[in-house]
């Protein structure tokens, strides 16, 4: 019996679960706490494995100015400080429902998505032939062979990378 087919009605493939890492961005403090702990609770209500928050080093931008327009007087000087505080929250879950915990989230909060997909996931081997591949397809080569295929430079790197996904990764 194959385990790709369906026995009782109502019973599928479950989703795909990707490794997504949510950065979190403002330059307030106190809502991009509240984003995160709000995040972290959605994950948690929805039986998902959360890692985070964690907090990355604030990044402190300074501008200093004559106070002056024309340039006369004292040299009298302003310093203008805007200050980004950055947040990291991993999560292993479908992308749909990481589409319903993000949903609402607070204005002046940046939300940056990265999803991992399985050729990633694989073991190394996998992961050094994609990047082999990769690196080969330069416009100075006529030919690139691997595993007994033959790939010109032109239509190299429309196919490396399923190449790399069809190597078996157990």
């Amino acid at each position: 019996m194959s385990y790709n087919k369906v026995d009782k009605e109502g019973y599928g493939e479950a989703p795909k679960t990707h490794k997504i890492r949510i950065t979190l961005s403002s330059r307030k403090v106190q809502s991009l706490e509240k984003v995160c702990q709000e995040l972290i609770d959605r994950a948690k209500t929805k039986g998902l494995r959360v890692k985070g928050p964690v907090r990355l080093p604030t990044k402190t931008l300074k501008v200093t100015t004559r106070k002056t327009p024309c340039g006369e007087g004292s040299k009298t000087w302003d310093t203008f400080e805007m200050r980004i505080h950055k947040r990291l929250i991993d999560l292993n879950a479908p992308t749909e429902v990481v589409k319903q915990i993000i949903i609402n989230i607070e204005a002046g909060v940046e939300v940056e998505l990265q999803i991992r997909t399985e050729l990633f996931q694989c073991e190394p081997y996998a992961i050094r032939k994609y990047s082999r591949i990769r690196r080969s397809c330069t416009p100075r080569d006529d030919k690139l062979n691997c595993d007994s295929k033959t790939y010109t430079s032109t239509n190299c790197c429309n196919q490396f990378k399923s190449h790399a996904e069809l190597t078996k990764c157990s």
